[in-house]
């Protein structure tokens, strides 16, 4: 299994899906409120219910051979997403947004969350993009000053799916130009630009620019890569609990999700996952929040 640090200039680059086909089903709408942090941000709730996590590593493959060339469509970069299991999960809330700079800056002048190493935080034209250059200590920090806590592997997977069943990503079908920020034509800093795509963005994009899931969320796919709360251990899949899972196996790096502005669209893929070290930053990562009802 590759065990190799994600780089801060390609996040997700390194790692691809495993998927099955694209018969979809939709689940019960979702229901909209709003934290009671300083911040009003919009949150859903996403019902309790049974999911299918993860993928299958074949498919993986296939995929990745049509879009790819080289050694990264290598069985071993995929292992982590297998197998797929069924998971129970509570209700739970969740950003419909990811954080944004502004957001974040409330926390920073609470003199709760430290300055971010950021050119985007500092530039006006970007308090609506999502912040970036944040260690998964400060994104945990952040969403506790808010009154929640950073979504678990399992919430997030099941939030990005947005109710649709062995769908590749939070929609219907493959991915075109209006759907999300990804390392397209205009990209100028990740390792696989996707040429056939033009999303109107070089790096970040404002959040909420592309068109939200099954369950109202924007940016499940790409734009930035997610933190989540879970440690990261490659196995952790094969031994998993059904109900409410949360991996605190001793590792120090912690679970991403989601795909950047810096990736090609195989990393924007449902059940690919993606590590780092808790204490590391980049120009692809941000995160968004959960709570408990």
């Amino acid at each position: 299994m590759l065990k190799a640090r994600i780089s801060i200039l390609g996040l997700f680059t390194f790692l691809l899906l495993a998927c099955q086909p694209t018969q979809a089903t939709v689940s019960p709408g979702p229901t909209v409120t709003l934290t009671p942090a300083s911040t009003k941000t919009t949150m859903v709730l996403i019902p309790s219910g049974t999911f299918q996590m993860g993928g299958n590593v074949d498919v993986a493959v296939e995929m990745c051979q049509k879009l790819r060339s080289g050694t990264s469509c290598q069985r071993k970069y995929f292992a982590d997403d297998e197998p797929a299991h069924i998971v129970m999960l509570d209700d739970y809330y969740i950003d419909q947004y990811e954080v944004t700079n502004a957001q974040y800056a409330e926390c920073v002048e609470a003199h709760i969350c430290h300055l971010p190493n950021s050119k985007y935080y500092k530039d006006s034209s970007y308090r609506n993009h999502p912040i970036v250059n944040v260690t998964w200590y400060e994104a945990t920090k952040y969403c506790k000053w808010r009154g929640g806590r950073l979504p678990t592997e399992a919430e997030w997977e099941k939030a990005a799916r947005g109710g649709l069943k062995d769908a590749i990503y939070p929609w219907r079908g493959d991915l075109s130009n209006d759907q999300a920020n990804l390392c397209d034509v205009n990209c100028t800093g990740g390792l696989l630009k996707d040429t056939e795509i033009d999303d109107g963005y070089a790096t970040t994009a404002p959040v909420g620019s592309y068109a939200p899931n099954g369950y109202g969320l924007y940016d499940m796919a790409g734009n930035v890569a997610e933190w989540v709360a879970d440690h990261y251990t490659s196995d952790y899949y094969a031994n998993s609990p059904m109900e409410n899972p949360i991996n605190q196996d001793l590792s120090d790096d912690r679970g991403i999700r989601g795909g950047s502005w810096l990736d090609d669209r195989i990393s924007l893929m449902v059940t690919r996952r993606g590590q780092m070290l808790r204490n590391m930053a980049g120009s692809g990562i941000g995160f968004r929040c959960a709570r408990s009802p």
